[in-house]
């Protein structure tokens, strides 16, 4: 397979450090295997949020370089992986040694920041992984009113007696 067949060329001719194509099992898993081991490393040292966050692919070195920014403004160790050929963007926010309240503050305020530039940026605080409660807040916040209604409606008309995850998605 050729560079220009499998995007090698434009990734290195558009500044990437390196490049990766994952054509057989084998390099597949190898890699699948680094990027858990990373997660783990943050977790041995620290306890971590783990982000979800998916930008437009053409702005996800801004992304990332925003994410360094942030990291230097807050002091909050932010490290950032992900596949970068979808802009599919993986944060661990670390807490190092904050006491609960401070992380809690700390981690509010990060967020807050991230999923603001996040939209600004034409993306969505969720790529793959979904939310959870513990983000719900955060979701409201980024997303459009007109969003939040359709999604209830399709909720109300598929499931009519709120036997699945009831009011979850009913806001504010």
């Amino acid at each position: 397979m050729t560079s220009e067949k499998n995007g090698s060329g434009i990734a290195k001719e558009t500044g990437a450090i390196d490049f990766v194509v994952l054509n057989d099992k084998e390099k597949s898993n190898e890699i699948w295997a680094v990027r858990g081991a990373l997660v783990n490393a943050v977790e041995a040292v620290s306890e971590q949020e783990p982000l979800d966050i998916v930008v437009p692919i053409d702005r996800t070195a801004d992304f990332v370089e925003y994410v360094n920014a942030l990291e230097q403004k807050t002091g909050v160790r932010l490290i950032s992986f992900g596949h970068a050929g979808d802009g599919n963007v993986h944060l661990c926010v670390v807490r190092g040694n904050r006491e609960e309240k401070e992380w809690e503050e700390v981690l509010d305020r990060v967020l807050t920041e991230l999923y603001s530039e996040v939209r600004k940026m034409g993306g969505l605080i969720s790529g793959e992984h979904g939310l959870g409660l513990s983000k719900r807040k955060y979701y409201f916040n980024e997303t459009d009113d007109n969003a939040v209604i359709l999604m209830n409606r399709l909720k109300d008309a598929l499931d009519p007696k709120h036997i699945l995850n009831d009011k979850k998605s009913y806001i504010r």
